[in-house]
């Protein structure tokens, strides 16, 4: 509301001057406040006066802020939803997203001096691989360590034993007769790379689950 007071009268034969005073009173109560950035040529022509606070939010770079229509002329009328590659910390949340107006209270308050970085506000990264996800369930195979420590330790015993009847087979080479020295080595020599070309692979996932 503004008020001003303009002269109604400035005869010079009256001895006191007329004035009146005009009053205007704009209700902006129910006129949003968009305070999400402005990405698209979509917004550029609906582009309205109240715009100029655009980019004004407080969302954490994890998230993206999405305007709430019909809460008037007040802060914090947007949400911060989390980004693709990224799931909300409260997974039983009914809505999965932070309110503008709870990041607006918490970097006014004294808490906020505490840890300005707001990291109680932020969304947390999927598991590797994953597109989209609502927690932290992982998207790709995952290998047991205990398991890959058994693998490998079955692979060296085995690479072990193959070496020794590589020696043991040079060495009694004359006695045996049941092929040529030269199948007896291919032999052994196949068995030892087939557990090393296992190791090469062994640990690297690149297929999602099924569901």
């Amino acid at each position: 509301m503004f008020s001003v007071s303009p002269i109604l009268s400035s005869a010079r034969t009256c001895a006191v001057p007329c004035v009146g005073v005009a009053t205007i009173d704009i209700d902006m109560t129910d006129l949003d406040i968009n305070q999400c950035d402005q990405d698209s040529a979509t917004d550029d022509k609906n582009q309205k006066k109240l715009d100029i606070f655009r980019g004004t939010h407080l969302c954490p770079e994890t998230t993206k802020c999405e305007q709430i229509i019909g809460k008037g002329f007040t802060t914090g009328a947007y949400l911060c939803v989390c980004l693709p590659r990224y799931y909300f910390p409260d997974t039983n949340a009914e809505i999965k997203a932070f309110s503008g107006k709870d990041l607006e209270t918490y970097f006014r308050s004294e808490t906020s001096t505490e840890n300005p970085e707001g990291n109680l506000y932020r969304c947390i990264p999927c598991a590797r691989g994953c597109e989209t996800c609502v927690d932290g369930s992982p998207c790709l195979y995952q290998s047991s360590d205990s398991l890959k420590l058994t693998m490998m330790a079955l692979i060296l015993l085995n690479v072990t034993i193959v070496c020794c009847l590589s020696v043991a087979t040079f060495v009694y080479r004359k006695k045996l007769n049941e092929s040529s020295d030269i199948h007896n080595n291919l032999r052994i020599a196949h068995a030892d790379l087939l557990p090393c070309a296992m190791e090469l692979y062994y640990g690297r996932p690149g297929s999602k689950m099924f569901d």
